[in-house]
């Protein structure tokens, strides 16, 4: 595939995670596939899809995620995104996020997710350990 087809292939991805569709989005991602962020570190697919589940505990829906630049170079695609949800606690979340995927047969290999690790925190506050 090349950097077009990737590109496509991550936003479908992203696409279904903003939707709730985790079972689609997770088909995608690779069974060797990685997600790493701050918050958590790296995660394997098998842990990754468990704190999917973890989300609905602190979440009244998935968060939406609205890429508004993407870049994509061989295997790579960074997408710059904002991300929107409502907390069960009432709070709105509203967090930007870089994106760094890298997609190889046709499956996403490895999410690096950065974001204002602050605001989450903040934001999430009490919430954290109800997601675990």
């Amino acid at each position: 595939m090349g950097a077009s087809e990737n590109k496509q292939l991550v936003i479908e991805f992203f696409g279904h995670l903003s939707a709730g569709r985790r079972p689609q989005a997770l088909a995608m991602l690779a069974e060797d596939g990685t997600w790493w962020a701050p918050q958590m570190g790296l995660v394997t697919k098998r842990q990754f899809t468990k704190l999917m589940g973890g989300i609905d505990a602190i979440m009244k829906g998935p968060i939406k995620l609205t890429p508004k630049r993407i870049t994509a170079e061989e295997d790579r695609v960074a997408v710059e995104a904002e991300g929107d949800g409502d907390l069960v606690n009432g709070k709105h979340y509203h967090n930007t996020y870089h994106f760094l995927v890298v997609v190889r047969g046709g499956k996403v290999c490895e999410v690096k997710e950065y974001n204002d690790t602050k605001y989450a925190a903040d934001t999430f506050g009490d919430l954290i350990p109800a997601a675990n």
